[in-house]
């Protein structure tokens, strides 16, 4: 990995330490890494009560702790209002609906690369491991 004047990487993986602030490095505040099966989504998102797990083709620009934005066909019932609420701006599990519960912004929460070099047709894959943010934009 080769660093810059400012001694900071200017490329690859960056493993963060104790003294990690959350801030996005300079030049990455407005890039929202974008997630769909158009741009390597293998398979579908895996829904649980704190969130989702996705799976995509390698993803080294996603970050810990830095939206990304999952765009996805598939949602479970529970992502949805409740039946009773329909015009709902929150889900069963009280957070913000996007436009679709299931888009929008999600917060990385544990990020890991799998890199098989030393196998033809090996993996090259990244797992995400979100919560939902209540930084997007309520539904219209």
């Amino acid at each position: 990995m080769s660093c810059g004047n400012s001694g900071e990487p200017s490329m690859g993986f960056v493993i963060w330490g104790s003294s990690y602030t959350g801030t996005p490095p300079n030049g990455q505040e407005k890039s929202i890494p974008i997630i769909s099966a158009q741009n390597g989504m293998v398979g579908y998102p895996k829904y649980n009560e704190a969130g989702t797990t996705i799976t995509t083709l390698l993803r080294p620009d996603i970050a810990f702790w830095q939206p990304i934005i999952l765009n996805s066909e598939y949602a479970p019932k529970n992502w949805l209002p409740p039946q009773d609420q329909p015009d709902s701006l929150t889900n069963q599990s009280h957070q913000l609906i996007s436009k679709a519960p299931w888009d929008g912004l999600w917060l990385p929460i544990a990020i890991q690369h799998e890199v098989s070099t030393e196998m033809q047709e090996g993996k090259w894959h990244t797992t995400i491991e979100c919560i939902r943010t209540n930084l997007g934009q309520k539904p219209s």
